[in-house]
């Protein structure tokens, strides 16, 4: 479809980006791909990969290899085909209100979430994608749902979002931060601890939600050495340099009270 919509009949591929080309030219360092060119070698890369394990070789023959370089995107591209397809038959058979409820369709590689739809994609999921894909209905209910790192409530009928970690579910402790006196330098560990307190402020609807995230995250932290004043210091200077957005989220400063 790609090389239809470009016209051209080449793909050219340098170190970062590839670009559309009309000729071939006789002398490059560049590969070139023709579309019969391209799905020939993504055939044997699928076709050839082997697992060596307990002195036997195994040939991989169902799914995509994990850990592969271009294995996110095709599988991407596998299920956009048919996502694609489907709209399209909606479409061209004049059924436009239903394409619409798609549109509330989010997908990040196989995982979906679908919000206001009424119902529609779990009524035709089946006519969506082809008959080998399980899909595997998560939620318990139409209120409340997890997605990606997100857990995500309906209250007075708004999305109510927080952080969710499905390592908290493990019946295992699992180690997930660096531990204060290992051999990372102590810069990047600070910087780890406001990378979280970013996310945790981007997921957080309220600032609720958002304190109970840190007041977890500093518990956690504590446990692997790190000193708590040191991690209240990183939030107030969080909160100094984003008071403007914290105030305009939610209408409240953080109260650092909550961490004595």
């Amino acid at each position: 479809m790609a090389f239809k919509v470009s016209k051209k009949p080449y793909l050219r591929i340098n170190k970062s980006t590839a670009t559309w080309a009309a000729k071939l030219p006789a002398k490059t360092k560049l590969t070139y791909y023709t579309v019969d060119g391209l799905m020939e070698d993504i055939k044997v890369l699928l076709d050839n990969i082997y697992i060596q394990h307990a002195g036997k070789i195994c040939r991989q023959i169902i799914g995509i290899p994990i850990g592969s370089d271009c294995s996110q995107d095709l599988a991407n591209l596998f299920l956009f085909s048919y996502e694609q397809e489907y709209v399209y038959e909606l479409l061209n058979d004049g059924r436009d209100d239903d394409a619409e409820f798609l549109a509330f369709v989010y997908r990040y590689i196989d995982d979906l979430i679908t919000m206001n739809d009424i119902g529609f994609l779990d009524r035709v999921y089946r006519d969506i994608y082809p008959s080998e894909m399980v899909l595997n209905k998560t939620n318990e209910s139409p209120d409340k749902a997890t997605f990606l790192d997100l857990d995500i409530t309906i209250v007075n009928n708004k999305f109510t979002t927080t952080v969710y970690d499905k390592r908290n579910d493990f019946g295992f402790k699992v180690i997930s931060l660096p531990h204060y006196g290992s051999n990372v330098p102590k810069s990047s560990l600070s910087g780890v601890v406001v990378s979280q307190i970013h996310r945790m402020f981007r997921a957080n609807s309220t600032i609720g939600g958002f304190i109970v995230n840190i007041k977890s995250l500093f518990d956690k932290l504590c446990g692997q050495g790190f000193n708590k004043s040191h991690l209240v210091s990183l939030l107030s200077k969080f909160e100094n340099k984003n008071f403007l957005d914290i105030i305009y989220k939610y209408w409240e400063v953080i109260d650092f009270k909550e961490f004595v």
